[in-house]
């Protein structure tokens, strides 16, 4: 066999070597795309959305978590989009990385957010971007611009993951004397977000009513170990309702 055709035969089947790669590699990422997609309407997926009081990783260890707690049960997968110290503005950037197959009915997205923004009295609005001063009173007016942009962040969530149940958090109230002089503020922002919640037909998960212990708190205001048994108990029961 001449130089030339045995040339021509190994460019050959290169080429067919390459090609018959390329299809493997293609069939495996369309069937990968194919079971993620089906097996998000396999199971029961749990999108956490918000702050530290859902992804409460940093202040305990990880079998202690409400993910972890919410895994222990068949058939759940949790999806942590989370983030400690999140605000309400945040959360619009963990909405946008929810991957588009988990927009379908076998979906719940559980959203808390607002304790930082109560915390830090930190506002981001159209209206006003800007940090009260100590001595500046922060009540039931200053609340309600912070609350408008969570009412818009809902809207949001209904629009972008329309297929998907939604479930909102109050806020707890901790019970270290440190940060007692934030009761009245939580009180404000629960009241209107039960209101809105009534309006929009969305259902709160209200910890606020049994995370309530000394012992349900790490660090003061974190969900202790105990605390996040509590949180996961009460979406784990809101999903089997």
């Amino acid at each position: 066999m001449s130089f030339l055709r045995k040339r021509f035969l190994i460019k050959t089947s290169l080429k067919i070597f390459i090609f018959i790669s390329l299809l493997i590699i293609l069939n495996i990422v369309f069937f990968y795309k194919t079971f993620k997609h089906k097996e998000a309407f396999s199971a029961n997926n749990i999108v956490l959305m918000g702050d530290s009081i859902l992804n409460n990783e940093a202040y305990v260890g990880r079998r202690d978590t409400v993910k972890s707690k919410l895994l222990q049960h068949n058939n759940n997968r949790v999806f942590m989009f989370a983030k400690d110290h999140s605000m309400v503005y945040d959360a619009f950037t963990q909405l946008g990385e929810i991957p588009y197959y988990l927009n379908n009915s076998d979906t719940t997205i559980i959203l808390s957010v607002g304790g930082n923004n109560i915390l830090t009295k930190h506002l981001y609005s159209d209206k006003n971007k800007s940090f009260f001063s100590k001595n500046e009173d922060f009540g039931e007016t200053h609340l309600r611009i912070i609350f408008d942009d969570y009412e818009h962040l809902i809207f949001t969530i209904r629009k972008n993951m329309h297929k998907a149940i939604l479930y909102l958090m109050d806020i707890y109230y901790p019970q270290s004397n440190e940060f007692d002089k934030y009761a009245k503020y939580i009180g404000y922002w629960n009241r209107m977000l039960y209101k809105f919640a009534a309006e929009q037909n969305i259902y709160v998960i209200k910890i606020s009513e049994s995370v309530k212990h000394s012992n349900d708190f790490t660090n003061g205001i974190e969900p202790s170990s105990v605390g996040a048994t509590i949180i996961a108990s009460q979406i784990l029961n809101r999903l089997n309702s």
